[in-house]
């Protein structure tokens, strides 16, 4: 079973205020080419989210992107990933293999999250959950 690892959530999705974005903000992480806005303003998640680094797998319309979880809350969550394709308002899948089995058993344990995207940024999707479950292997 993988281990559950601590990452940094990029600036525009970190727990501040959200009401604007500061452009002259830009990434400085190497894999996150382009422009990363910084958000300030008024919070409006009302969910704690829980930095949970674990691969994952994008799927939409038939197509598959691997990634890794940044944050995982109850009303969704935020993936690290490459894609072309998936745009805003999107309904997609989620598979997140190696999530901690606490039953005892020796087996596998995927969550599967289903819902739409909500944001999407170079090299980032957050999705927002309408359906869950959690697949013992």
């Amino acid at each position: 079973m993988g281990m559950v690892k601590r990452m940094t959530t990029p600036a525009v999705y970190r727990n501040i205020n959200v009401t604007s974005f500061d452009t002259d903000a830009y990434s400085t992480d190497d894999e996150n080419i382009g422009f990363t806005p910084r958000v300030v303003g008024r919070e409006r998640r009302t969910k704690r989210r829980f930095p949970i680094e674990l691969p994952a797998e994008l799927c939409v319309r038939g197509m598959h992107f691997r990634g890794t979880t940044v944050n995982i809350s109850s009303g969704g969550l935020l993936m690290k990933c490459r894609h072309d394709s998936v745009k805003i308002g999107k309904h997609v899948r989620v598979r997140i293999t190696n999530w901690p089995n606490s039953s005892g058993k020796n087996s596998e344990v995927v969550l599967v999250i289903e819902g739409a995207v909500v944001r999407d940024s170079p090299g980032y999707v957050a999705v927002r959950r309408t359906r869950h479950e959690f697949i013992e292997d």
